[in-house]
């Protein structure tokens, strides 16, 4: 089961969340945070497996996008 769920927290209740697009493994142990109307997730593992993948949950048109983004770490600016 993979379903996104949203929480009012004025009436403290859960609600699904019909959201479209891919949406990224179920997983636990995850990290994620607000960008303006984007909630991203990253990394978490599935069983014994670890995750390495950065998703975007737009929260005004509930749509997921998986973010691509280059290897390693980003190069040290030049002086």
């Amino acid at each position: 089961l993979n379903t996104t769920y949203t929480l009012d927290l004025h009436f403290k209740n859960w609600e699904m969340l019909d959201a479209s697009g891919e949406a990224p493994a179920p997983r636990t142990n995850h990290s994620g945070t607000m960008v303006g109307n984007q909630m991203y997730i990253f990394g978490g593992a599935k069983y014994r497996t670890y995750m390495n993948d950065l998703w975007a949950l737009n929260l005004a048109t509930a749509r997921w996008t998986q973010v691509h983004f280059g290897s390693g770490p980003p190069r040290s600016p030049t002086v």
